[in-house]
């Protein structure tokens, strides 16, 4: 990538600490390591259904259930005495992520086409639809299994062609590759981008759906209506699985550390909207002698409070949108009008979850139009419909990534950014939508792609200096310094994004136990004035970040408005030793970066 400062050496590790291999061994490597994680995440998940099944049949408990739009829950495991049911998350999006601008103007003219994206969803989008045939389709169908109009949704947001032009999805000419969620690490393993232009590998994925929790609108018990789920796990009256980091949360984190240049995208879910109204007839559930015994009852003051009502509305994220090294999607409302983008329009989606997670991070990443949209149905081959819901902003987001990701494979041949680069570019360019800075509602605001753009082409033209830089620390060299110069009084955004290793996961509710191994550090200075990135408070959730010691993220980020005329160094740190040989990290700066002090 242009922008390197270390071109020579780099860390890939696969997964269960294999032995690590350079940048430039990777097409050499052997692909039976592959093979070996691959085989062992699907003996575990293999496991995982044997053992939801077994005692899906002890309890008399259903596999699958329905909700009320039609998609569904399917059992994939049992925590304990608790089961776990996979769910979907549904309830103008190329204007509104700045898409539009590079797919339908000459000067950029970006549609996705000789990239594919990966779609894991509950079963297959229909890819004989008009949106996706082009001799033959471009859905890639994966895995053998059913139809499901959540997954053609996801897939026309993510790649319509625009027959119907108020269904053009994000990247209309994006090749899809569909599997289904049951083996879903295991096949993201086999297929994620370990190395730049590594073949037939995927740099991005989408992932609308994950585990159901707290209050659920669905028929477990034979009827459709509201379900408390924490009830199988000891009777208590909150959710604990909210905000935490889980082990299919750490799961994830390895697998992206394993796969330095593969980004998933996952839905923040639509939990803030669970909560049953007074007098309503809800569903709890205790054991008896070993066995699940379901109890209705009139919901009551002394009822668990709905999901959106407990913390006013924060800590309502899903395990698996805790993770650090993806990107949290969350919905915006309306942010077009008379076909042109505008901010003014937009606010966070009633239903949207919040952060934080349970350790203090930033959560969501991003938010993107997620109500509303017009997109394709299974109904028939010509079919569409308006659906809303985090299902739809994740693929509003993940398809509009995947132009900036063509845009960077055009400007530089047999280059590509990492994962940690293009994610560091989309919060930094994303558009802050509530209170400067981060903030556990939105995150780094609205996405921004055309805004994203426009910074690779500068990086691209820049003269001297580098806008996107990629470099390493090691423990032979935990500092590294660039300077910025600085001639007229302007806004300047830095932004430090790093792939940092999984974490010790954790049963506990709300435990505070950093999830971060690297604690890296970004700090400006000009001077004897130091800027430092922001932070927020977990505890008070509500408040606006503020410049700090961020001890939490693995994206770090220092905004100086105006900086005044000068020369600034920046200086890229780790305070934590380094429990791996190489940590890589990205930083985004509006002025170009020259070389080290």
């Amino acid at each position: 990538m242009r922008g390197f400062d270390i071109k020579a050496t780099g860390l890939v590790w696969l997964f269960l600490v294999l032995p690590y291999v350079t940048e430039a061994a990777q097409p050499q490597r052997s692909q039976k390591l592959r093979s070996e994680v691959v085989s062992k995440l699907a003996l575990r998940s293999g496991q995982a259904k044997i053992r939801a099944r077994l005692w899906a049949h002890k309890q008399g408990m259903p596999v699958f259930s329905r909700l009320p739009d039609g998609t569904g829950m399917q059992l994939m495991d049992v925590f304990g005495d608790r089961p776990v049911y996979f769910s979907t998350f549904n309830h103008n999006a190329a204007i509104a992520s700045g898409a539009s601008v590079l797919s339908e103007t000459l000067d950029f003219d970006l549609d996705g086409t000789n990239f594919a994206i990966g779609l894991w969803d509950q079963n297959m989008p229909l890819d004989t639809h008009q949106e996706f045939l082009s001799s033959p389709s471009r859905i890639s169908m994966k895995d053998e299994t059913d139809l499901s109009d959540h997954a053609t949704q996801v897939a026309g947001t993510l790649g319509a062609v625009g027959i119907n032009h108020e269904a053009t999805g994000m990247a209309p000419n994006v090749r899809i590759e569909a599997y289904n969620w049951e083996d879903d690490l295991a096949e993201m393993a086999a297929i994620a981008a370990s190395y730049p232009n590594e073949p037939n590998m995927l740099y991005v994925s989408n992932h609308s759906y994950g585990i159901s929790l707290g209050w659920s609108y669905t028929d477990l018990a034979g009827k459709q209506a509201w379900h408390w789920m924490p009830e199988w796990f000891g009777g208590i009256s909150i959710e604990p699985m909210f905000g935490q980091y889980s082990q299919r949360t750490a799961a994830l984190d390895e697998l992206t550390w394993n796969a330095p240049y593969y980004l998933p995208f996952v839905a923040a879910g639509n939990d803030r909207n669970d909560n049953p109204n007074k007098g309503a007839k809800v569903y709890y559930s205790e054991y008896r002698g070993g066995n699940l015994i379901w109890k209705k009852i009139t919901y009551n003051d002394q009822s668990p409070s709905g999901d959106g009502k407990v913390n006013n509305g924060y800590d309502t994220l899903h395990i698996a949108a805790t993770a650090k090294n993806i990107i949290t999607v969350g919905a915006a409302t309306q942010t077009v009008l008379g076909g042109v983008r505008d901010l003014s329009q937009s606010e966070v989606s009633y239903y949207s979850a919040f952060g934080p997670t349970d350790d203090g991070r930033v959560k969501p990443d991003l938010v993107a139009q997620g109500n509303s949209l017009t997109t394709t149905s299974s109904n028939t081959h010509k079919a569409y419909t308006v659906a809303s819901g985090t299902s739809l902003s994740c693929p509003s987001a993940s398809g509009s990534a995947m132009l900036l990701v063509q845009y960077y494979d055009r400007l530089f041949k047999d280059e590509a950014m990492r994962a940690s680069t293009l994610k560091g570019l989309l919060l930094h360019t994303a558009d802050d939508l509530l209170q400067p800075g981060p903030d556990y509602q939105t995150g780094w605001g609205l996405i921004n792609v055309n805004t994203a753009a426009q910074l690779i082409r500068l990086h691209a033209n820049a003269a001297e200096g580098h806008h996107l830089m990629e470099s390493t620390l090691d423990s032979k060299q935990d500092v590294r310094t660039y300077h910025m110069v600085i001639k007229h009084p302007q806004k300047i955004t830095l932004t430090l994004c790093w792939t940092d290793p999984d974490g010790q996961p954790t049963e506990d509710h709300d435990n505070r136990q950093p999830a971060l191994v690297h604690d890296l550090d970004l700090r400006v200075l000009l001077g004897k004035k130091t800027y430092l990135p922001f932070t927020l408070n977990p505890l008070r959730p509500e408040q606006q970040a503020v410049p700090g010691d961020n001890v939490l993220d693995n994206v770090e980020q220092v905004i100086i408005d105006p900086a005044e005329p000068g020369t600034y160094v920046i200086r890229v740190s780790s305070k934590s030793l380094l429990v791996t040989p190489v940590q890589w990290y990205s930083l985004i700066s509006d002025a170009p970066l020259l070389s080290e002090m």
